[in-house]
């Protein structure tokens, strides 16, 4: 398995806002990712590997969903998902809109002062957000993802990620999705795409890069 330099890697921390990872997020009891983020550990997880990057010095980017970007004039209306978020917009209850409790980044998964936090919508992390040029300019050429959902931002993320260029380790177990079964599938998929490992395997990289 090639190591991972710290210097040209970035841990993408995807998603992790309260609506969608806290055991009271409205989105995170409605998809079932609550339960499978409890049971999984998937927040532990999460908060070891940005403990871990950050020792080693690598680059921890934290990513958001900003429905302030959503471009209405060019919104995807079909699939249960985005029929969702056309409701809660027209509504204007959205767990995610800017300065809702829900829109807040989880305890466990804090940015550090100096840390890039970038928005996006509606699903991949490159979508209508800055994070490309983010990596580019710091010479990053391989990625961390951790996150929720895994067959949704991080499924996404991780073809886009490979579409321009980037190489990719999908932090397995710091995923979760709305039930086993979702998140196994997906990530047989993904592993056509990225490497598929545990956060301690992913520690173990940093290390081994650390001892040559």
């Amino acid at each position: 398995m090639l190591p991972l330099k710290a210097d040209q890697t970035a841990l993408l921390v995807l998603d992790c806002q309260n609506a969608i990872v806290h055991e009271d997020g409205l989105i995170a009891r409605a998809m079932g990712f609550a339960e499978m983020i409890r049971a999984g550990s998937t927040l532990e997880h999460c908060a070891r590997l940005m403990d871990e990057a950050r020792q080693v010095g690598a680059l921890v980017v934290h990513v958001r969903v900003d429905p302030s970007l959503r471009n209405a004039a060019r919104a995807s209306r079909r699939g249960h998902f985005f029929a969702a978020i056309a409701a809660m917009s027209q509504s204007g209850e959205s767990p995610l809109a800017p300065g809702a409790w829900g829109a807040d980044f989880h305890e466990r998964c804090q940015p550090l002062p100096g840390e890039p936090v970038v928005g996006k919508f509606p699903v991949g992390a490159f979508a209508n957000s800055n994070l490309d040029q983010e990596l580019s300019r710091r010479g990053i050429s391989d990625l961390i993802l951790a996150g929720v959902a895994t067959h949704m931002v991080v499924e996404s993320t991780t073809r886009q990620a490979t579409d321009l260029g980037y190489s990719v380790v999908v932090a397995g177990d710091a995923c979760a999705a709305g039930s086993k079964e979702q998140h196994a599938a997906s990530l047989a998929t993904l592993a056509l795409f990225a490497d598929i490992l545990s956060a301690q395997e992913i520690v173990g990289l940093f290390r081994q890069e650390d001892q040559r």
